[in-house]
């Protein structure tokens, strides 16, 4: 038998899409390769004509359409010096020629694997495809802020991490037109009190990429496109945010009422707090601004609707009469101001005093759990034969005996199932849901089987009694119970360090006080869980 022996896999390892490489680091910029012989590398200096329509075309500096899977038909062939089989190694790559005496500009590189070495197999036809990216090299960083109204740009720079001031800066769309020119202030900022956008519609957004802000100061060059994501974002500070730049709302506000539940023929009082976003601020409306304020039912049909002039802290109440043939459920209160709306709500009711009261005893006894369910009507009588919907539950329990805290610290010890045990004791544990009816006496009297515990459960009944009347009144009762004895197994002892020493720990087996139990047989299994 003859057997061949081979290296891993061959690839190319390139930072693809669009990249800032700080110009204070050199001109050379990583690019690994693991079995690799000699790559195909271009690199292409760009100017600010060519940064948009080479975006527009995917990365791809050409014209001409290019197969997934065609190699660069233009470029050098490069070989790879100082790589050893199966390591992977930083071959870099040098954009010296390519930028401007400073040692900064804009680069279009791509790279793809030519050949491997001998014995390294390829894994698939991805690796030989050509790695694509735009480069800048700069000591310019930009940090751009924009919302539907206006944007805020912030250069630095990325060596001193300082403002940079008197930096022209130059917005443009996709069709490479400047829509807005300007210079940053002492701060390095510049405020543009305009729409950033020349083409938004209902389907832009975040993601949408709409304009590039280039910037400039004397021989340093640098750019980014508005959907470029990395930074102080809201969502990392739980900030509602909605980057829908046509749906964003522009009235803020909050409507409620003087109470949440009410009766038929009751007033409602409202009243809402409104306010306008205007520039990144919430501000007063308008003096005159009016307010068209709808009540909708349960059934979410309009039941009254008013016109009110908001005041002159852009706030607005009023009262709604809710009358005697109104639906009950929820219902909404609806405030409109242009073409935005905001809304709260309320429950309309039917209360109805208790006619009788419902009693729950739950019990354990040996292998049986006993339930007990009693009613009477307030008066007296016992509620004769009146209907009852009940439900019995097991369920693991997660407390342990009060003596279990003074004697034992949560993080030495564990004295409940892990998680394969605790699923497969879960699927053993019971439910049962029934209908029955109450006997001349107004009693109910249940009878469970109970298996006994290995941990400790909690058992709920629940039982709902309705009357002629069809008044359902409930009540429950839980019962925790706690296994005789308890295994605990020490958190920080597990140890497999050394295979010769075998697996240590600590096993302790107490009563339910809390008191260590002596001369117990343990039998003990180490199971593979995965």
């Amino acid at each position: 038998a003859v057997a061949a022996i081979t290296l891993s896999d061959a690839y190319v390892s390139f930072g693809e899409g669009e990249g800032v490489w700080e110009s204070a680091r050199g001109t050379t910029v990583p690019f690994y390769a693991k079995n690799v012989k000699t790559v195909k590398q271009n690199i292409i200096p760009l100017n600010k004509e060519e940064i948009i329509s080479t975006l527009k075309r995917g990365f791809s500096y050409y014209d001409e359409e290019r197969g997934s899977e065609k190699k660069l038909e233009k470029g050098e062939i490069r070989e790879i010096n100082g790589l050893k089989p199966d390591k992977v190694f930083n071959a870099g790559l040098n954009l010296k020629p390519y930028l401007n005496e400073e040692g900064k500009g804009i680069v279009y590189a791509e790279i793809e694997l030519d050949k491997p070495i001998e014995n390294a197999p390829i894994y698939n036809d991805y690796y030989w495809r050509e790695k694509k990216s735009i480069i800048q090299v700069t000591d310019l960083g930009l940090t751009l802020k924009y919302g539907p109204t206006d944007f805020i740009i912030f250069v630095t720079s990325l060596s001193k991490a300082e403002p940079v001031s008197n930096c022209e800066v130059e917005i443009r769309d996709f069709d490479n037109r400047v829509v807005y020119a300007g210079v940053t202030n002492n701060e390095g900022i510049l405020k543009v009190d305009k729409k950033p956008f020349s083409s938004v519609d209902e389907y832009s957004s975040y993601y949408t990429q709409e304009f590039v802000v280039f910037a400039k100061k004397g021989n340093d060059f640098a750019y980014l496109v508005n959907n470029w994501s990395e930074g102080i974002e809201p969502w990392n500070f739980n900030i509602p945010y909605n980057w829908n730049i046509t749906q964003t709302p522009q009235v803020a506000g909050i409507v409620f009422s003087d109470r949440g539940v009410y009766k038929l023929q009751e007033e409602v009082h409202f009243k809402a707090v409104l306010r306008k976003k205007e520039k990144g601020e919430l501000i007063l409306f308008p003096k005159g601004t009016k307010a068209e304020v709808k009540l909708y039912d349960s059934k979410g049909k309009v039941k009254e609707k008013k016109e009110i002039e908001l005041s002159s802290l852009s706030g607005i109440d009023g009262i709604f009469e809710l009358q005697k043939d109104y639906p009950l459920g929820n219902y909404r209160i609806e405030v409109k101001v242009g073409d935005e709306t905001i809304s709260g709500g309320f429950l309309v009711a039917a209360y109805r005093k208790p006619e009788f009261r419902v009693n729950v005893d739950l019990d354990r006894k040996e292998n049986k759990v006993e339930a007990k369910v009693s009613s009477a009507y307030l008066f007296g009588s016992p509620l004769s034969e009146g209907k009852v919907k009940y439900f019995y539950e097991e369920r693991i329990s997660y407390t342990l005996p009060e003596a279990f805290s003074k004697k034992y610290k949560w993080y030495e010890w564990s004295f409940f199932p892990d998680y394969y045990e605790r699923e497969r004791n879960e699927n053993r544990l019971k439910r049962v849901e029934n209908e029955a009816t109450l006997d001349k006496n107004g009693e109910l009297k249940l009878s469970f089987d109970y298996e006994g515990e290995v941990y400790p459960k909690v058992l709920d009944f629940e039982a709902e009694v309705e009357d002629i009347t069809k008044q359902a009144i409930s009540n429950r009762a839980s019962l925790t119970i706690y296994p005789e004895l308890f295994v605990g197994i020490y958190r920080g002892g597990w140890s497999f360090d050394s295979y010769k020493d075998g697996l240590k720990s600590k096993i302790l087996l107490v009563d339910k006080d809390g008191n260590a139990v002596k001369g117990k047989k343990v039998q003990i299994e180490l199971k593979k869980v995965v």
